[in-house]
């Protein structure tokens, strides 16, 4: 490989693919994808920053090849890797055109580099985490628009192109933070000492300073369109300071939240009600092991400081020992009234008069101190446990449905004489036992049937329209599964249902679980394609907010757009695998670019990544 004649220096802390741009500037090619070409050299290989690739300029240029990988962000998987420090894919920005206007007109004054290669891509630009300059003190510009796939690397081609308002434009001075600096340190391999953050991926630290400062500075349930570039930069120093100062620091910032939450004088604890967006998030990101020391920070301080248990949710099953209980769970665990375990409690002296004016949700008391009079209490009521009439509550519990569904079974099947009054436990017993007579018993697979409950969700009706639908002996599929409880030992085929209750008329309809599941995708990303006209809707009569699909145009759509899951099942790879491809080979999604959901490409696109066998099934299958 000859060397280039003319080639400028590689500058400190440039980017590889802003070199890149500049040599083919310098020796008069318009677009460095071209020059790629001209050179022999994968552009992909550069962009991506493959180990190749870099030995390639660095020969080309005569720039030491340790020069060059310092300013590379070389792609593996969904990372890049820069420095030995990684960021994921949504950190490191490459879709859109930052810069610091100051910067560039210093480097057309003080550079003798030919002038269509004097101005250079910082790598600091392209961190999302980074939104001032460094030298100047200014916020970032950000030219209004997406840059082209095909140009979003082409650093002197974007510029070349950049309107002369873009390039004089004024920015809003924005101090550089300590957030940042730690951010540049590491990237550019330079010592620090921070603590036990230093031990967390570069990326997890950025996310988890901007999502608890944000939390700090505007409330735990914050949403992102809410914050403007100074307020973006506001968080991430805000919640840097927070993690900087070590776990007891986070520990302080989670029982702030909680408090916000008993405040707030709600009863049911959840992730989302506790944490807000950090839980939101964090949930959001499962699969990304490298979360895990947030989130098991933050379960192992609710189960000390919350009535949670073993089986609690908090990122999946707690599984970790009850230390405090609150009067609610107490009485959940043992079946015993809240009247009788306070009024027990309150005797006893483990609470106070005082306490009694607080809802038993959040009274809380160490477990140890409970479970024994608990375990007397428990024995003492268990031969009431099975007196001839029940509470509602019971009486709910033995069906396995909740308060308001409860209401609705007793009304409409005549279980009890009088509203909150005691029910007759045989009345209840044998409604349930009438169900299950009509069932059959079956060994074969269950999972396309539905308990009554999910039955009314999916097609929009009542649970006691599937309960009569059943007891009338109208329905063809009812089968008898001894591993549920309560009603939901007696599973249905919704199709059936959905038959019945909307009439024949409706078959070449499709539920909107139907549709989803026929598309792979989620409710809330059919539901954004029917709002933006790619599929048409209507609504089902009686139904609420339930909608129906024509089957036909599902099955269009299907032939012509495919979800990167369905992609994936086509090809017999990983819904992630599939991802990778695409991104590799520059595919845009049709619908879902930006936001959560799924991403859905058009087939037609697919045909220079996939085998044709599979691209053909995508087109040929509408279940794909």
């Amino acid at each position: 490989m000859t060397r280039l004649l003319v080639a400028p220096d590689f500058m400190e802390a440039e980017s590889l693919t802003s070199y890149w741009s500049r040599l083919a500037a310098a020796n008069n090619v318009p677009r460095s994808r071209t020059f790629a070409q001209h050179m022999g050299i994968h552009y992909q290989d550069v962009s991506l920053g493959a180990p190749d690739a870099v030995e390639g300029v660095a020969k080309l240029s005569g720039v030491d090849v340790s020069r060059l990988r310092k300013g590379t962000a070389t792609r593996v998987g969904n990372e890049f890797h820069i420095n030995g420090e990684i960021l994921t894919d949504t950190f490191y920005n490459r879709s859109s055109f930052r810069y610091c206007p100051h910067c560039l007109r210093d480097d057309l004054d003080h550079s003798d580099a030919p002038i269509a290669a004097r101005p250079f891509r910082r790598l600091a630009w392209t961190v999302s985490f980074v939104r001032t300059c460094r030298v100047h003190g200014v916020f970032l510009a950000t030219l209004p628009m997406t840059i082209d796939i095909g140009l979003r690397d082409d650093f002197s081609a974007i510029w070349r192109e950049t309107t002369d308002d873009n390039r004089k434009i004024t920015c809003q001075k924005g101090k550089h933070s300590e957030f940042e600096r730690y951010i540049l340190h590491r990237l550019e391999g330079k010592a620090v000492s921070e603590g036990w953050i230093d031990t967390i991926h570069l990326y997890v630290v950025g996310h988890m300073s901007e999502t608890i400062g944000a939390a700090i500075n505007l409330g735990t349930n914050f949403r992102a369109h809410q914050l403007d570039l100074p307020a973006w930069h506001a968080a991430g120093e805000t919640g840097f300071q927070v993690l900087r100062k070590g776990l007891d620091h986070i520990v302080r910032f989670l029982r702030a939240a909680q408090e916000e939450f008993l405040d707030r004088k709600r009863n049911h604890y959840s992730g989302q009600a506790l944490y807000g967006t950090l839980f939101r998030r964090l949930a959001g990101l499962m699969e990304d092991i490298n979360y895990d020391p947030i989130r098991n920070l933050i379960r192992e301080h609710a189960i000390r400081t919350l009535p949670f248990g073993p089986d609690d949710l908090l990122f999946g099953k707690l599984g970790m020992a009850r230390q405090l209980h609150s009067i609610k769970t107490a009485s959940d665990q043992t079946g015993l009234s809240v009247k009788l375990l306070r009024s027990r409690f309150l005797h006893t002296g483990i609470i106070t008069k005082e306490d009694l004016r607080t809802t038993p949700h959040r009274i809380f008391i160490d477990v140890a101190r409970v479970d024994e009079i608990l375990d007397d209490m428990a024995a003492q009521q268990a031969a009431g446990l099975h007196s001839a009439t029940v509470d509602e509550k019971e009486a709910g519990t033995i069906l396995g449905v909740g308060r308001d569904t409860w209401k609705q079974i007793a009304r409409s099947f005549d279980l009890r004489d009088k509203a909150y009054a005691r029910v007759a436990r045989g009345r209840v017993e044998a409604f349930l036992e009438a169900l299950r007579q009509i069932a059959d018993r079956s060994e074969g697979p269950l999972d396309s049937l539905h308990d009554p409950t999910t039955a009314a969700i999916v097609c929009a009706c009542k649970v006691t329209d599937v309960l009569h639908l059943i007891l009338s002996r109208k329905l063809k599929t009812v089968v008898l599964d001894d591993r549920r409880v309560g009603i939901g030992q007696v599973l249905v085929d919704r199709a059936e249902i959905w038959a019945a209750i909307h009439g024949a008329e409706m078959k070449q309809h499709l539920t909107s679980f139907e549709a989803a599941d026929l598309l792979f995708i989620d409710i809330d990303s059919l539901s954004r394609l029917a709002r933006s006209g790619a599929l048409s809707r209507s609504r089902v009569p009686g139904g609420g907010r339930q909608f129906f699909y024509l089957k036909k145009d599902v099955e269009h759509f299907n032939s012509t757009y495919a979800s990167t899951a369905r992609i994936g099942s086509a090809a017999g790879v990983s819904t992630w695998t599939a991802a990778a491809m695409l991104r590799d080979h520059d595919v845009e999604p049709e619908f879902g670019k930006t936001g959560p959901g799924a991403h859905i490409y058009r087939v037609s696109a697919l045909e220079r990544v996939f085998d044709p066998k599979v691209v053909e099934k995508l087109r040929g299958s509408a279940a794909g």
